[in-house]
């Protein structure tokens, strides 16, 4: 199988975690017969980064698209198991700041470390390292197949579009475009991209348990 392990790099520079799942998941790709190749769409604006790096994957027609963003870690053992599903699309609900004021003070005082300091997002109730259908997910760390990404352009549910920069023209097609919806309301990037994969008829799957770790000025960490 063909695989494409692509980050859409924002920041111009990639966190030594992520390089490092990267290296992992292509050396345990190689390992047990799956060719890889490792793309970086270096773009300042992310919609445009993540839209470049689909379009040339689909160029390249690789069969298994595995994105990663620049500040996302990956254990080996989370994205085995997401392969291993074989699903048209699986993300991870990857964990996002959610600030307790008196918390976060409280920490701040007593001086400890970013990884002390850590906020977890998700639900400590519910039962933590299964894979679940669900309407949307996030794009920090997913898995999606190469037809399902050609079946989008075929029901024109994406489009070309061209982009001007320095280095020159960009043709790419719109995945992660945002969609205005008829009631006025204005899609994030990963949403529409969900949408249009559930417009063609597909179904979307997340990862939500430990494993998943996104770096930053603070570091957080999947429950």
């Amino acid at each position: 199988m063909r695989c494409m392990i692509a980050c859409p790099l924002k920041r111009s520079r990639l966190h030594y975690r992520a390089a490092e799942s990267v290296f992992e998941i292509n050396k345990w790709l190689n390992e047990n017969g799956h060719f890889s190749n490792f793309l970086v769409a270096a773009i300042a604006v992310s919609v445009e980064a993540r839209n470049i790096a689909m379009t040339r994957f689909i160029e390249d027609k690789s069969d298994i698209y595995i994105g990663i963003d620049e500040n996302v870690g990956v254990d080996l053992e989370v994205f085995k198991k997401m392969f291993a599903a074989d699903l048209d699309m699986v993300g991870t609900r990857v964990p996002k700041p959610r600030f307790e004021k008196d918390r976060f003070s409280h920490t701040v005082r007593r001086g400890l470390t970013d990884d002390e300091q850590q906020i977890l997002e998700a639900d400590a109730s519910e039962e933590k390292g299964l894979i679940r259908k669900t309407e949307s997910t996030d794009s920090g760390f997913f898995i999606v197949k190469g037809n399902a990404l050609q079946n989008l352009i075929e029901k024109k549910l994406v489009s070309e579009n061209i982009a001007i920069y320095p280095r020159g023209k960009e043709v790419t097609y719109t995945y992660y475009t945002p969609i205005d919806l008829d009631s006025g309301v204005r899609l994030s990037e990963e949403a529409s991209f969900c949408k249009r994969l559930t417009d063609a008829g597909y179904e979307i799957h997340e990862y939500d348990g430990p494993g998943i770790t996104t770096f930053g000025e603070v570091t957080y960490y999947s429950g």
